[in-house]
């Protein structure tokens, strides 16, 4: 719905009223993944453009930085996560750490 003051027409943005049940926008989401990995984006300068067009444009009730930096951790710590479960899987034997980095003999 459009509120009064257009709070809904902004993409990125927190969503609900109850600080135990907010959540970020799929936008948000979005854009975080785009922060977190320049490397798969084909154009990483266009991602820091929509970055500042987000946070020039969108109204401050919307609270997109706060979307933006929520979204941006809870992203950062899920790769972590994957990160450090196939650290722990690669190391478990010799032969495991062996086959992911070869020694030249």
């Amino acid at each position: 719905d459009d509120g009064e003051d257009g709070e809904s027409r902004d993409l990125v943005r927190l969503i609900g009223d109850d600080s135990s049940d907010v959540r970020c926008s799929a936008a948000a989401e979005a854009m975080a993944r785009c922060l977190a990995n320049p490397n798969a984006s084909s154009q990483p300068a266009a991602v820091i453009s929509s970055l500042q067009t987000i946070l020039t444009y969108t109204r401050a009730s919307s609270k997109s930085a706060d979307a933006l930096i929520a979204s941006l951790f809870r992203h950062v710590n899920v790769l972590s996560n994957k990160e450090a479960a196939t650290g722990l899987s690669l190391n478990d034997t010799r032969k495991a750490r062996e086959l992911h980095h070869p020694i030249d003999e």
